[in-house]
């Protein structure tokens, strides 16, 4: 995948997923300065299960901002159609790096 990229990389579940990056901003931790970035995820699916470096997320639509650590980030999601017990044979995963604000477009098609 390219930043700010039209191209589009071909899996094999029925799915649209776009990933918009947001800047970098400044947040305050325990008295110390973080970078913290923002991943949104849009997809053309409804009842999608995301997850964030394993971590659930929730099902799509998810309309808000997801605040990421600047970096290399797991992305996973699950179709709405597949039986709880074959999920981790049909999971997906696409490796996102949140570093400066763009759009990945990744297209999955049906298989």
């Amino acid at each position: 995948m390219e930043r700010g990229s039209q191209s589009m990389r071909h899996l094999t579940v029925p799915l649209i997923l776009a990933f918009l990056l947001g800047g970098s901003l400044q947040a305050q931790e325990e008295g110390s300065e973080a970078t913290v970035g923002y991943l949104r995820i849009f997809t053309d699916t409804d009842r999608v299960q995301i997850y964030i470096d394993g971590e659930m997320i929730g099902y799509t639509p998810i309309p808000e901002k997801i605040p990421v650590t600047p970096g290399w980030h797991h992305v996973s999601f699950f179709s709405p159609d597949f039986k709880k017990e074959h999920w981790t044979h049909r999971q997906r995963r696409v490796l996102v790096d949140v570093v400066e604000a763009g759009t990945y477009r990744v297209l999955v098609e049906p298989g």
